[in-house]
């Protein structure tokens, strides 16, 4: 093996391993979660069965894409570049096809840098459905079926970025939520409650970073309008840093990589399938779909740029209270973490 492409094995390897080892604690904690509650687990795995099949049949009846991918013609621009954060990675496939022709959709190498990058956050963000069951599938599949968890929609977010000559990188990291988002995820049941409040933070939340004008923007994309409109929480916009908003990082749990390692993924499908067998996501998905359905009702009274400049006036970060004991614990978090809870974090 060449030289460089060793570095390159063993730089994926580091980073496959420091990702598996940053999920190690929560994996633990939702299996001693799921052990300590088996009066509750039934419960779920009952009304979660019950809910996965009505779900399925929702989508079988009204699931469409809200989008149309376009046909690829031959002479579409799009970056053919080998440097890294630029070039094709496992699961993020930025020279497929279906890639590079929503990434001309889209206005790649027609719009400046940061107005394609911002057309491409608004298209994950209200178009790419955010889903807690689904499997690690990479970029192309995400596009095809119109929904992903957390990873995947980051991962078609950097392909649509590279396929349009915009360096773009992954950023994972341990998340503190905010006390809305902390109270929808803990009041599903008993066991959701266990398994947060045993870590303090929830595991492996993903976003981008794209690089534009000599600065790596932040995207994160995660939770629709809807939703935030549901939790009176301001609209997250591309270039805008989610902490204080509605999560906290946990201090050194950040990771940083061009490319998803294989190990990672085959890990994160192994978990994703024990939460699916214990009907833990179904149930997180009915709470999510409910949420979005009163946030609706909200943007369509007010309309999106009406209603995030009323509650970006008067919004309150709040750390639930097994969060903020996580902060205090940590050394040397104090200086660090005060300043990005915002308003009402440090002090409540």
């Amino acid at each position: 093996m060449p030289a460089k492409s060793a570095r390159r094995e063993e730089t994926i390897n580091n980073v496959s391993w420091a990702l598996l080892k940053q999920m190690a604690p929560s994996n633990f904690a939702v299996f001693i979660a799921v052990l300590t509650h088996p009066f509750d687990l039934i419960r779920m795995m009952r009304n979660g069965a019950a809910l996965k099949k009505q779900m399925k049949s929702t989508k079988r009846k009204e699931r469409q894409l809200p989008y149309v991918i376009p046909s690829y013609r031959e002479g579409m621009r799009r970056s053919t570049s080998g440097g890294v954060n630029l070039r094709p990675t496992y699961q993020c496939e930025s020279n497929t096809p279906e890639i590079v022709a929503m990434a001309n959709e889209l206005g790649a190498f027609q719009k400046s840098d940061w107005e394609y990058a911002q057309a491409c956050f608004d298209f994950l963000k209200k178009k790419v459905d955010f889903s807690f069951s689904a499997p690690v599938r990479g970029a192309l599949k995400t596009l095809q079926t119109g929904e992903g968890i957390c990873f995947d929609k980051v991962s078609l977010f950097i392909a649509l970025c590279r396929a349009g000559g915009i360096p773009a990188r992954y950023k994972m990291y341990n998340e503190a939520f905010t006390q809305p988002i902390y109270d929808n995820f803990a009041s599903a049941n008993a066991i959701m409650k266990a398994w947060y409040d045993r870590t303090g933070y929830f595991v492996a939340h993903t976003m981008a970073e794209a690089f534009i004008d000599g600065k790596w923007q932040p995207a994160d994309f995660s939770i629709p309008p809807d939703f935030e409109a549901a939790l009176n929480m301001p609209l997250g916009h591309f270039g805008e840093e989610p902490e204080g908003i509605w999560n906290w990082e946990i201090p050194g749990s950040a990771v940083r990589f061009e490319q998803i390692p294989r190990l990672f993924a085959l890990g994160m499908n192994l978990s994703l399938k024990f939460m699916s067998a214990t009907q833990v996501m179904a149930v997180v998905n009915s709470e999510w779909e409910e949420g979005r359905q009163r946030g609706q009702k909200i943007l369509e009274d007010m309309g999106e740029e009406g209603y995030d400049r009323s509650v970006r006036q008067t919004y309150k970060a709040v750390l639930p209270s097994v969060s903020r004991k996580l902060f205090k614990a940590l050394k040397d978090t104090d200086e660090q973490a005060t300043p990005a809870l915002g308003k009402e974090g440090a002090k409540s």
